[in-house]
């Protein structure tokens, strides 16, 4: 079992606005996936969903403040536009990356590594 000095509010904002995303973005009876590994002091996570996918051209958009895609809530909930916004810049605070991966039709991936120093 390995220990990461990591701010504990971020990461778990982090991770609540992911999963959050993904279940507000995907369809009753849908799968989402969250993985989570380290290796060579770097934490690994990912949140992945069955959902509608964001198109290429709109995937540079995605982490910007206010913006909202083509897609919409599957629910009718309602969209800040700030979710990812604020995931990228807590990422960005602990010097980590956050990479996308998305098939419209298929669904969507979001992929955080942070350094980490072990404790």
């Amino acid at each position: 079992h390995t220990s990461y000095l990591l701010d504990k509010q971020m990461v778990t904002r982090i991770l609540d606005n992911l999963v959050s995303n993904a279940s507000k973005f995907s369809a009753a009876g849908k799968n989402i996936y969250l993985t989570i590994s380290d290796e060579q002091s770097q934490l690994f996570f990912s949140v992945r969903d069955e959902g509608p996918g964001i198109a290429a051209e709109e995937q540079p958009n995605m982490f910007r403040r206010f913006r909202k895609l083509s897609t919409r809530p599957t629910g009718g909930e309602g969209s800040s536009g700030l979710g990812l916004s604020i995931v990228k810049t807590l990422v960005d605070c602990m010097k980590g990356q956050i990479k996308v991966s998305s098939t419209p039709g298929v669904g969507t991936e979001i992929l955080v590594s942070l350094p980490a120093v072990v404790a």
